[in-house]
């Protein structure tokens, strides 16, 4: 104890989740501002590309330590700032699970929902979808012309 491998483990995924996501915004600044396609296709596309680390562990309690951590804040960005990623925790279900980190808490509490709801809430966000395609295309002009 106290001799800093958690906090070593720490710093190796913050770094590796700040790899990511810089190549994901570097990858979405190339597809948005980029001339070959549209830009609500290019959207999508980078969407599919958002960073993913899988981090395991030998115990569920050197999993939840490494995770309250995260959530604590304990993350910094390239300017120095502290951030929480989002992360899910895959593990069996049982009592010293946060039911918000279980992703089969996740799954059950998706498949209780009504078809009618998630239609009602599908419609509703391909609507903002539309909004912000028309933004995007409208902010990309505006770029292309301050170049």
């Amino acid at each position: 104890p106290g001799t800093g491998k958690s906090q070593a483990l720490l710093a190796l995924v913050n770094t590796l989740h700040i790899r990511k996501l810089g190549e994901y915004h570097r990858g979405i600044e190339e597809m948005v501002l980029g001339r070959n396609r549209k830009a609500p296709e290019r959207w999508k596309e980078a969407v599919c590309h958002f960073p993913r680390l899988l981090v395991t562990a030998h115990s569920n309690a050197a999993v939840e330590q490494l995770q309250q951590r995260a959530r604590a804040g304990c993350f910094i960005d390239q300017n120095g700032g502290s951030y929480v990623p989002m992360n899910n925790r895959l593990s069996s279900s049982n009592a010293e699970n946060d039911q918000n980190d279980n992703v089969d808490a996740q799954i059950r509490e998706l498949l209780s929902l009504e078809v009618k709801v998630l239609k009602e809430e599908r419609q509703q966000l391909r609507r903002e979808m539309e909004h912000l395609d028309a933004h995007i295309v409208k902010l990309i002009r505006e770029i292309r012309q301050l170049q």
